[in-house]
C-alpha cells in the first residue's frame, strides 16, 4: 500500500496519516495470521508468522523514520536550525563530494572545507536533504542492512535524532536472537532455530507480538510528537529530553504488563 503526496510539500497532517494508516495495514496483517496460527497451532505457520512480523518491524521502522526526513527536507527549515544530527547528515553528505571527486586533502583545501561547511549550515534543509520516499529499496539514509538488530534500530534513531531508550536493552536477546536471529535461520532455509527459552507454540508468537507492536507504536507516537511540537529543533532540547523520558517511561510500563499477562 503506497500513499503519494506532493512533491513540493508534506503537511503536519500528511505525515500523521502516513504514519497512521501505513501502521493499520502492517497491524492488519499481524493479526489476520495470528488468528491461522490460533486455529491451527501449526509450526509452519508459526515460521510464516516469525517472517510475516519481521518484515513489518524492518518496514515500518525504515518507512516511519525516512518518512520523518522526507517531511524535514520538504520543510523551510534552516541546517544551523535543527539538532546536531542533521548537521552531521550534512557532513556525510559533503563527504561524499570528496569521495566522489578528485580532492586532494590539504591544510589549505581542509580549512576551505570547513568555511564550506560552515556557509552550508545555513542553508535550508530541502536544498540537501533529498528523500525519495517511494523508492523501497533506497538505502542512502535509513539502512536497516536487511537485519534489524538493535544495534541497527540504535544506529537509526540517532541518525534520525530521536533517543535509543534504555528499555530496548531489556529486550535486547529476545529481539536480536530469538526474534531477528530465528528470522534469519528461517529465511535461509534453515530446519533448525534456537528454541531456548522460546518455545515454537502460539503463546511465544503472541508475545513477541506484543512486544514488536509496542515498540512500534512507541516509535510511530514520538515521530508524530516530535514533527507536531518541533522537538528537531535544537533550542527545544528541555521538551525533546522530557518527551523522550516519557516513552521510556511507557514501553517500561507496556513491558511490565506483558510480562505479567504471559508469566
Amino acid at each position: 500500500m503506497s500513499f503519494h503526496y506532493n512533491i513540493l510539500q508534506m503537511t503536519i497532517d500528511d505525515f500523521e496519516d502516513l504514519l497512521i494508516n501505513d501502521w493499520l495495514w502492517r497491524k492488519r496483517e499481524i493479526s489476520d495470521l495470528i488468528l491461522i496460527a490460533e486455529q491451527t497451532e501449526n509450526p509452519v505457520i508459526y515460521k510464516s508468522f516469525l517472517l510475516l512480523l519481521y518484515a513489518h518491524w524492518e518496514g515500518y521502522v525504515k518507512k516511519s523514520c525516512k518518512s520523518y526526513l522526507y517531511y524535514l527536507s520538504k520543510s523551510n527549515f534552516k541546517f544551523c536550525d535543527l539538532t546536531d544530527n542533521f548537521k552531521a547528515i550534512l557532513m556525510k553528505e559533503m563527504g561524499k563530494v570528496l569521495d566522489s571527486s578528485k580532492y586532494k586533502l590539504t591544510i589549505e583545501n581542509e580549512m576551505q572545507f570547513i568555511n564550506k561547511l560552515d556557509g552550508l549550515s545555513t542553508l535550508k534543509v530541502s536544498k540537501k536533504l533529498k528523500i525519495d520516499l517511494h523508492n523501497e529499496k533506497d538505502k542512502s539514509y535509513i539502512n536497516t542492512q536487511d537485519n534489524l538488530s538493535t544495534n541497527v534500530l540504535k544506529n537509526i534513531l540517532n541518525l534520525v535524532g530521536l533517543e535509543y531508550k534504555d528499555q530496548y536493552d531489556l529486550k535486547k536477546s529476545l529481539i536480536d536472537i530469538k526474534f531477528v536471529g530465528n528470522r534469519n535461520s528461517i529465511g535461509h532455509g534453515n530446519l533448525e532455530i534456537d528454541e531456548e527459552d522460546f518455545a515454537m507454540e502460539i503463546v511465544t508468537m503472541k508475545k513477541l507480538r506484543d512486544i514488536v507492536v509496542l515498540i512500534l507504536e512507541a516509535l510511530r507516537d514520538e515521530l508524530i510528537e516530535f514533527v507536531r511540537n518541533q522537538y528537531f529543533l535544537s533550542r527545544k532540547s528541555v521538551d525533546r529530553g522530557a518527551c523522550v523520558q516519557k516513552y521510556n517511561e511507557q514501553l517500561k510500563l507496556g513491558f511490565k504488563e506483558i510480562e505479567s499477562r504471559f508469566s
